[in-house]
C-alpha cells in the first residue's frame, strides 16, 4: 500500500512539474483509456436499463477502479440504491468520496446528503454543509431525501461519462472529458492538498478487495449468529462477511430474519444473494406468521426456488400454506401449469393433501399435456374433490335448489352460487367434504347440528335454510351474502381505526350473544368466518358447524384444514369449549384488526396463551388508548371463569375505551 501510495505521489508530482515528453506520452495512454473507461459506462449504462443490475455493477466496479469519476458516482448510485449489490451507504459513501475528490459536484451532493442523515455512520453536519459549499449549493438548501439531492442527480440510475445524472450536468467539471476532471475546483484552489488527495484516493483504488483468511470470516460468522450481539452491529458485521467472501448460507434463516427486520433493513434482505432454497422458504414463513405475506411470497415466488421446493413433500405443503393465506393459490396454480411434471406433481399432491382439490384439478387442466401420474391426480381431485365433482347443474339438488358456478372452496367443502325457484331467491350451497359423512355417527350429528342453527334466525348470522343428502353427497343452503370477508380485507387495509374495530365487532358480538342464549357455540371465531356485506354489516359464518366438521376431517386425515389455530382459547386446544371461549377468540380478532397481527405466533400456542406471551397493542400502535390493553388483558385470561364471560360485556367494554 505505501509503496503504491509512493509511486502514484512521485507521478503525480513529476506530471505537475511539466514534462513536455511525458505530458504527451500520458495524454496518449490517458485518450486511449478514457474510450475503453466511457465504452465501459455505455454498456453499464445498456445492462441497468435492461434491467440486468449485476451486469451493470461489475462494468461499473470495473471502470471505478480506472479512477474513473462518473463511473465512482455511478457505482455509489448502485450501492445506495441496492441495484445488483445489497444496499450499503457506507461503501456508497466510499464511492461518492473518491468522486468528490475529483471534483464531481453529484456526488459531493449525494455524499453531504448521507453525512448529514448519518446513513453510513455518525452525522456529520459541518462536513455535509462544507460538501455543499464546494458544489456550490447555498447553505439553507436541504437536499430531498436520503440518496437523492433537490436536483435530482440520482433519477434515473448510473449514467455515462456522456449523458451525467439530470440536474448534475451543469455542475460536474470532468464528466465529459478527463481534461476537465484535471481541472477540478479543489485542484486549483489547494493544489498541493489536491494532488495528495488525488494520491491517496489512486492508492486506495489500486488496492483490491481481497477475501479474508478463513480464521477471520469464522469470527465474524460467530459474530453474526451469536444471539446477543443487537441486530444493527450484527447487521454491519454480515455485510463485510459477504463483501469478504462470506457464505450467506452459513447463517441460519432465523437468525438472519432476527437481524434484518432488528436492524430495520428487511428490504435488503430480499437483495442478498447465496442464500439456499431451505432458507428461503423458512424465512417466507417467518414473515408470513408476522402477516407480512406479501414478503414472504417474494422470497420464493420464483420459478428456480419453486422447482426446489418440489424436491421436498414438507415444502411443498408448507409453500401451499404460505399462497393460500396470502390469498394467492391462482398464482402458484398458473405457474404449476407452466412447469415440467418433476415440479407441477409435487405440488399437484400437496394441493390435493390441504383439500384444494378445485385447485388441483384446474392447475392439471391447463396443462398441455399429463404424464400417466398426473392424470391419476387428476381423475382423483375430480373423482375425489371434496368429492365426486361437481353435481350436474341442470338437476334440481333435493328436488328444489338450482346449482350454479362455484365461487369459493375451503377445507370443510365447496360453495357455489344456487338459486330456489320455489321462493324465487339466490342462495348458497356448500358441498360438504367425504370425510364428514363417511362416518354415519358423525353425519347424523352433523345433520342435527345444521338443522338445530336453522331455527337461530338473526340478521347479523347467516342462516342455513336447510341441510339436505343428494346422491350419497351432503349439502347446506344458506344465505348469499354479497360481501367480502374479513379476512380478505384485513391483507389489503393493515391495520383498521379503532372507530371501525368497534362498529364490525359490534355485529359480531350481537350475532353471537344471541346465538349463546340459544345455547350454541360458534368455537371458530376468525376473520374467515366474518362477511361484510355491500352495505358494511357484519354477518357470522358457520355458527356451530365450523369446529364439528373442523375436528372430524382433522381425524380422518390427520390435517390442520382450517389454519392457524391463534384465535383459539386456551381450553379449546384441550377439548373444552365455553361462552367465554367465544369472547377469547373475539379479542384475538380485535388485536389483529388493530395491529395488522395475530396475538400468538406459535409454534407452541397453548403454552403462550397459558403465559399471556404477546406484545400490548399500545407499544404496537401509536396514540390507541391503553384502555385496550386492560380490555384485552381481561379477554386474554387463560382461565376461562374469570374471563368475561360474554360477547356484549366485552363490546361495552369496547365501547367505553
Amino acid at each position: 500500500m505505501t509503496a503504491r501510495l509512493f509511486v502514484a505521489i512521485a507521478a503525480a508530482s513529476f506530471l505537475a512539474a511539466g514534462c513536455p515528453g511525458v505530458t504527451a506520452a500520458a495524454d496518449t495512454v490517458q485518450g486511449d483509456s478514457a474510450a475503453l473507461i466511457a465504452d465501459m459506462l455505455v454498456r453499464a449504462q445498456c445492462a441497468y436499463q435492461a434491467g440486468d443490475y449485476e451486469k451493470a455493477f461489475d462494468l461499473t466496479r470495473a471502470a471505478s477502479a480506472a479512477g474513473d469519476a462518473q463511473a465512482q458516482f455511478n457505482l455509489g448510485v448502485l450501492y445506495s440504491k441496492g441495484h445488483g449489490i445489497p444496499k450499503n451507504y457506507g461503501e456508497a459513501a466510499e464511492w461518492y468520496l473518491k468522486a468528490a475528490n475529483q471534483g464531481h459536484r453529484g456526488a459531493m451532493l449525494n455524499l453531504s446528503v448521507i453525512m448529514s442523515e448519518g446513513l453510513a455512520g455518525e452525522r456529520d453536519l459541518r462536513f455535509a454543509a462544507e460538501l455543499r459549499r464546494l458544489a456550490g449549493r447555498p447553505e439553507g438548501m436541504r437536499p430531498a431525501g436520503p440518496g437523492l439531492s433537490a436536483q435530482g442527480s440520482e433519477v434515473g440510475g448510473p449514467q455515462t461519462s456522456a449523458e451525467p445524472a439530470a440536474g448534475a450536468a451543469a455542475s460536474q467539471q470532468g464528466a465529459a472529458s478527463p481534461a476537465g476532471r484535471a481541472r477540478s475546483p479543489w485542484t486549483r484552489l489547494i493544489p498541493w492538498a489536491g494532488l495528495a488527495a488525488a494520491a491517496v484516493i489512486a492508492g486506495l483504488v489500486l488496492r483490491r478487495r481481497r477475501p479474508l483468511p478463513r480464521a477471520k470470516l469464522d469470527i465474524m460468522l460467530r459474530t453474526i449468529c451469536d444471539a446477543s450481539v443487537p441486530a444493527k452491529p450484527a447487521y454491519g458485521v454480515f455485510q463485510r462477511y459477504l463483501m469478504h467472501g462470506g457464505d450467506a448460507a452459513a447463517v441460519p434463516a432465523e437468525r438472519l430474519y432476527a437481524v434484518f427486520v432488528g436492524a430495520g433493513r428487511q428490504d435488503d434482505l430480499f437483495g442478498v444473494r447465496g442464500l439456499t432454497v431451505p432458507q428461503r422458504l423458512a424465512l417466507a414463513k417467518r414473515f408470513s406468521d408476522a402477516g407480512r405475506n406479501a414478503e414472504a411470497l417474494r422470497l420464493i415466488l420464483d420459478d428456480a426456488v419453486l422447482a426446489g421446493l418440489a424436491c421436498q413433500e414438507d415444502s411443498t405443503h408448507d409453500t401451499v400454506r404460505l399462497f393460500e393465506r396470502a390469498c394467492r393459490l391462482e398464482d402458484l396454480v398458473a405457474r404449476m401449469a407452466k412447469a415440467p411434471p418433476e415440479v407441477s406433481t409435487p405440488f399437484a399432491k400437496a394441493l390435493l393433501w390441504v383439500g384444494k382439490t378445485s385447485a388441483c384439478a384446474r392447475m392439471l387442466r391447463a396443462k398441455r399435456s399429463l404424464t400417466p401420474g398426473e392424470e391419476r391426480l387428476l381423475a382423483n381431485a375430480v373423482g375425489s374433490e371434496p368429492d365426486g365433482g361437481s353435481p350436474e347443474p341442470s338437476r334440481l339438488l333435493g328436488g328444489r335448489y338450482q346449482l350454479g358456478a362455484m365461487v369459493a372452496e375451503g377445507g370443510r367443502g365447496i360453495v357455489y352460487e344456487g338459486f330456489e325457484p320455489r321462493l324465487d331467491r339466490k342462495i348458497a350451497i356448500k358441498k360438504m367434504r367425504r370425510e364428514i359423512r363417511a362416518d354415519p355417527r358423525v353425519r347424523q350429528h352433523f345433520i342435527a347440528e345444521a338443522r338445530m342453527m336453522s331455527k337461530a334466525n338473526h340478521p347479523y348470522i347467516v342462516s342455513i335454510h336447510d341441510v339436505i343428502e343428494d346422491g350419497g353427497e351432503l349439502y347446506l343452503i344458506m344465505d348469499f351474502v354479497e360481501g367480502r370477508c374479513l379476512s380478505d380485507i384485513l391483507p389489503e387495509r393493515g391495520r383498521l381505526p379503532l372507530a371501525e374495530c368497534r362498529d364490525i365487532l359490534r355485529f359480531v358480538c350481537e350475532a353471537v350473544e344471541f346465538a349463546h342464549h340459544k345455547n350454541i357455540l360458534h368455537r371458530d371465531l376468525k376473520p374467515g368466518n366474518v362477511m361484510i356485506n355491500k352495505e358494511g354489516f357484519a354477518l357470522v359464518m358457520d355458527f356451530g358447524l365450523a369446529r364439528e366438521a373442523k375436528d372430524t376431517v382433522s381425524r380422518m386425515t390427520s390435517s390442520n384444514v382450517s389454519g392457524s389455530p391463534a384465535y383459539m382459547a386456551p381450553e379449546q386446544h384441550l377439548g373444552q369449549a365455553y361462552r367465554s371461549s367465544d369472547v377469547y377468540s373475539i379479542a384475538a380478532m380485535l388485536y389483529e384488526m388493530l395491529t395488522g397481527n395475530i396475538p400468538y405466533h406459535g409454534p407452541d400456542f397453548l403454552s403462550q396463551k397459558e403465559r399471556r406471551v404477546y406484545e400490548p397493542i399500545t407499544q404496537v400502535v401509536k396514540n390507541i388508548p391503553k384502555g385496550c390493553d386492560e380490555l384485552l388483558a381481561m379477554a386474554f385470561d387463560p382461565d376461562p371463569k374469570t374471563r368475561i364471560s360474554s360477547p356484549m360485556a366485552f363490546y361495552e367494554r369496547l365501547k367505553a375505551v
